[in-house]
C-alpha cells in the first residue's frame, strides 16, 4: 500500500509541475500575444 502511495504521490506531484509549467508558457504565449496585438 505505502508504495502505492509513493508512486501515487510522485505522479500528483510531477502532474502538479507540469500544471505550473503549463500555467507559466500559457501566461507568456498570451502576454506575448497581447503584446503584439496592442503593437500592431
Amino acid at each position: 500500500v505505502s508504495d502505492l502511495s509513493k508512486k501515487d504521490e510522485k505522479l500528483r506531484n510531477s502532474s502538479a509541475l507540469f500544471w505550473i509549467v503549463y500555467n507559466r508558457l500559457k501566461f507568456h504565449l498570451e502576454a506575448r500575444g497581447t503584446f503584439q496585438k496592442s503593437e500592431t
